[in-house]
C-alpha cells in the first residue's frame, strides 16, 4: 500500500505539471481541458470525502485517487478514446430519451407512514420573486413547490438535458465522479463506491436502455458539471427566487432508486427536476432535533446535520427501538412531495430532505 500511496502521490505531482505544460501551449486546447476537468475532478472527490487542503484526512485514498485521475487522464489521450465514444472503436449504444412528462406506469410510491403533503404549490408564470420571499424566505423560511419554471424561463436544457444522445455527443468526454451501488434484495439501500470516469461511458454502462430496471445504481450527484463545462449555462437561468445570491448549481444525473439519505444544508436550496421522477421527503428543524438524532460534520465552514434514519424503515421493530423517538414524529409534522418534469422546490436551509429517484431522472439545484 505504501508504494501504491508514494506512486499515487509522484503522479498526482506529475500530472500537475502536465497541467501546467499543456495550459502552456496553445495548440493543445483539447490535452489542456481534459487536465483541467481531471483537476476538477479530483478535488470534487476530496471534497467528498472531507480531505481539504493541507488537512488531508486518508492519505491511502488520496493516493489510489491520484492513481485513478492519472489512469483517467491517461486514457482520454489515447487515439482509441479521443475517436470513440465507447473508448473501444465499437459503435456507442443508443441511449434512451429520460421521461419528461407524467409518471411512468409502474412507478414505485414511496414507503413507510405516509406523509401530510401541506406543501404549498405555486405556478411559476404568476408567483414571482417579492410573492416567494415574503411567502417562503422572510421573516420564517418554509418550502414549497414551483411548478412550470422551466416553460416560464424558457429553459432549453427542457429539451437537450433529458436528450442523453446530445449529451454523450457534445459532453461525453467530460470527467466525473460516480457513485455506484449494487442495490439489496428489498431495493431501499446501496452500498457506492467512487469512479472517475468519462461522461460517455458513465451513460454508455447505466442508460443504454434507460426504460428497464437495473440491480445496481449510479450517481453523478453534486456535481459541478455546469461549471466544468460553462457552455452548458447557455441552456437554463438561475431562478429569480435565488434572489441574486447563487452560492452554486450542481447536476444530479442517476438511475432509478438513487438515494441522498436524510441531511441538511447549510444554504437554501431550489431543487428543478429537469426529467424523471423524485419523492422528497421533508422535515422542520424542529423535528430534526427532536426526532432525527441528527449528527453534524462538515468542512470549508459550512456544517450540514446527517441522520441515521432511513423513513422506509419507519415501521422497522429494529430501528424504532434504537430510536424510539423518530416512532413519535406526528404525522402532521412529515411533508412528502413528488417531483415530475419542471417541478421545483424549495427546501429552506436547516430543513431535513431525503431525496429518492423514482425513474432514471436528470435534475439542477441552485443554492443560495
Amino acid at each position: 500500500m505504501a508504494a501504491r500511496v508514494t506512486a499515487g502521490v509522484a503522479r498526482g505531482v506529475a500530472a500537475a505539471k502536465a497541467l501546467d505544460d499543456a495550459m502552456d501551449s496553445p495548440r493543445d486546447e483539447r490535452k489542456a481541458r481534459i487536465a483541467v476537468e481531471r483537476a476538477t475532478a479530483l478535488a470534487e472527490l476530496a471534497t467528498t470525502h472531507g480531505c481539504e487542503s493541507g488537512a488531508i484526512g486518508d492519505v491511502r485514498w488520496v493516493g489510489d485517487a491520484y492513481v485513478a485521475a492519472s489512469d483517467a487522464f491517461d486514457a482520454a489521450t489515447t487515439t482509441s478514446d479521443l475517436t470513440s465514444p465507447t473508448g473501444s472503436g465499437r459503435p456507442p449504444p443508443p441511449l434512451a430519451r429520460l421521461p419528461t412528462a407524467g409518471v411512468p406506469t409502474g412507478v414505485p410510491t414511496p414507503s413507510g407512514r405516509p406523509g401530510a403533503n401541506g406543501v404549498p404549490t405555486y405556478d411559476a408564470s404568476s408567483f414571482r420573486a417579492p410573492a416567494f420571499v415574503n411567502a417562503h424566505l422572510s421573516p420564517r423560511r418554509s418550502p414549497c413547490v414551483i411548478r412550470g419554471l422551466m416553460r416560464h424561463q424558457k429553459w432549453s436544457a427542457a429539451e437537450t438535458f433529458p436528450d442523453l444522445e446530445w449529451l454523450r455527443s457534445h459532453h461525453g468526454d467530460a470527467l466525473v465522479p460516480v457513485e455506484i451501488g449494487v442495490a439489496s434484495a428489498d431495493g431501499k439501500r446501496a452500498v457506492p463506491r467512487i469512479e472517475l470516469t468519462r461522461l460517455a461511458t458513465f451513460l454508455n454502462d447505466h442508460f443504454a436502455d434507460a426504460t428497464t430496471p437495473r440491480d445496481d445504481v449510479a450517481y453523478v450527484s453534486q456535481h459541478s458539471l455546469l461549471h466544468q463545462r460553462p457552455e452548458l449555462q447557455r441552456h437554463f437561468a438561475v431562478p429569480e427566487y435565488c434572489v441574486g445570491r447563487l452560492a452554486a448549481a450542481n447536476a444530479w444525473i442517476g438511475t432509478a432508486g438513487t438515494i441522498t439519505h436524510l441531511h441538511t444544508d447549510a444554504a437554501d436550496n431550489i431543487l428543478t427536476q429537469v426529467a424523471g421522477i423524485k419523492s422528497v421527503r421533508l422535515y422542520s428543524p424542529d423535528v430534526g432535533e427532536a426526532h432525527l438524532y441528527p449528527e453534524r460534520r462538515g468542512g470549508n465552514g459550512a456544517v450540514n446535520a446527517f441522520s441515521p434514519i432511513d423513513p422506509d424503515d419507519a415501521n422497522s421493530p429494529e430501528l424504532l427501538s434504537r430510536y424510539p423517538k423518530f416512532g413519535e414524529t406526528p404525522e402532521e409534522e412529515i411533508m412528502d412531495v413528488e417531483l415530475g418534469p419542471d417541478d421545483s422546490l424549495f427546501i429552506p436551509k436547516g430543513w431535513w430532505h431525503r431525496v429518492v429517484a423514482r425513474t432514471p431522472s436528470f435534475s439542477l439545484n441552485f443554492w443560495f
